[in-house]
């Protein structure tokens, strides 16, 4: 399981379609990962408010990969070879 205690940041990506394919790669080599969508609370209280103005859609949205810390050298390993 991966906790706060011990992942390490492998990418930021911009939309679900990247994020589905990074975890992909990582999934297809045995690697858990974990993600975190900053604003995700901000964007359901704008769109409260002003009726879904300006609310960022899932291909606008900003994803933070994770990985367990000693899984991280394989998984950088994996994503520089997908460059």
């Amino acid at each position: 399981m991966i906790t706060m205690f011990n992942r390490r940041e492998l990418a930021v990506v911009w939309g679900m379609e990247k994020l589905d394919a990074l975890r992909a790669v990582l999934a297809e080599a045995g690697i858990e990962s974990t993600v975190k969508a900053p604003g995700l609370a901000a964007d359901a209280l704008n769109h409260a408010q002003v009726g879904g103005l300006e609310t960022r859609t899932p291909e606008r949205r900003e994803y933070i990969l994770y990985v367990a810390k000693e899984d991280y050298q394989r998984a950088a390993a994996l994503m520089q070879g997908r460059a």
